[in-house]
């Protein structure tokens, strides 16, 4: 046998396996397909409003854009976040609630006053006032009004989970119509017991200025908490969470979500953690519905609206 056949053989064994462990590190780093059916986050960014800065009060910030479909299912009015110190209906609407839109769902994206100008509960009473302008004059501009669904993002998701829950309670400076849904993106539900972000690790809020703006009235944290207000009576609520949501710690879904098994809510609750690395950081993060598989959505509204 020649003396350099070991040799090329070893060449060759080498080159095969530098090759495969490229292989093998390309595959690990390539992306992970999604495991479900998702709306991107950019999707619907051009859509416009039918009708912009409609007043449904007589405050400068009680204005409403109105997104009209093609159907009658339902309206979804929604609250934008912003810390509630700041934040404007037109920032971050969520494409996943756009893309209801191609579904029959109409919607309506909402201002309202703003801490520590108008603390607690100010924002909450411009949501009572919103939904009943939608219930008596949204007809009249268009919307489907036979079903209401409130939603929010972070400090509008706190402020419409006041809204759904604390509708059938005597809740405090705010005469709350009934809703018959509410979708939940990164909201704070817990000022009370529960951590708030990654900067509150003893729940003190006070190196945060949303928070210290907004509960500015002695004792609010508990009637600013929505989890005092979740009865088993409440309305079907779609819960969404980011697993690594740097702003608002997902604990605060976890209290809201052990508050409904606790009261006998929890079959009218679905929860969605968004984990799967598929999904880039914001959908795992504080934006999470372009994390949120679209049939839960879907299903979701399609089970309130019937």
């Amino acid at each position: 046998m020649p003396t350099g056949f070991p040799l090329r053989r070893v060449r060759r064994s080498l080159l095969l396996a530098a090759v495969a462990m490229t292989l093998a590190v390309s595959a690990a780093c390539a992306p992970l397909p999604p495991p479900y059916e998702v709306i991107p986050f950019d999707w619907g960014n051009t859509i416009s409003p039918t009708h912009r800065d409609v007043a449904y009060g007589s405050h400068p910030r009680q204005l409403a854009d109105l997104y009209l479909s093609s159907g009658e299912r339902g309206t979804i009015v929604f609250l934008h976040g912003g810390g509630w110190v700041e934040g404007d209906k037109a920032n971050l609407l969520p494409s996943l609630l756009l893309h209801e839109l191609r579904r029959g769902y109409d919607l309506v994206s909402i201002e309202y006053r703003l801490a520590p100008k108008d603390p607690f509960p100010a924002a909450v009473e411009d949501l009572a006032m919103a939904l009943e302008w939608v219930r008596e004059e949204g007809a009249a501009l268009g919307l489907s009004t036979q079903k209401v669904v409130v939603a929010g993002h972070s400090a509008g998701s706190t402020i419409a989970a006041l809204g759904a829950f604390g509708a059938n309670e005597d809740f405090p400076g705010a005469d709350l119509p009934e809703v018959d849904g509410a979708v939940l993106f990164s909201g704070v539900y817990d000022f009370a017991g529960t951590p708030l972000s990654p900067w509150d690790s003893d729940g003190s809020h006070r190196d945060l200025e949303g928070p210290r703006g907004w509960l500015r009235p002695s004792g609010s944290r508990s009637a600013a908490s929505a989890v005092r207000w979740l009865d088993a009576a409440d309305p079907e609520t779609l819960l969404v969470h980011g697993a690594q949501d740097p702003i608002v710690l997902l604990d605060q879904a976890h209290a809201l979500a052990h508050r409904a098994d606790r009261v006998g809510h929890g079959a009218r609750m679905r929860y969605v953690e968004v984990s799967s690395l598929a999904f880039e950081e914001r959908c795992r993060g504080h934006e999470p519905w372009c994390g949120t598989p679209v049939a839960t959505m879907d299903d979701f509204l399609d089970r309130v609206a019937r």
